[in-house]
């Protein structure tokens, strides 16, 4: 059996962007386990549509791009 203080303990751990993947995958899982949720589908895809935007920030770096751009 899962541990749900087990759970919210470490989610508290982690970093706000990190958390909101987390919730974001948390209701994946709810879509597909067909779960009902309380009109969450327009939520649910601005929250995917923002966790896009967001996970790619990382390609943004200069220094990398130059390192690539100089190979």
């Amino acid at each position: 059996m899962v541990d749900t203080a087990d759970i919210q303990t470490k989610i508290e751990k982690l970093p706000e962007h990190a958390k909101q993947e987390v919730l974001n995958f948390i209701e994946l899982l709810l879509n597909k386990y067909s779960i009902s949720q309380e009109k969450e589908s327009d939520k649910i895809n601005d929250d995917l549509l923002l966790s896009a935007q967001s996970s790619t920030d990382f390609w943004d770096n200069p220094f990398d791009d130059e390192d690539w751009n100089n190979v």
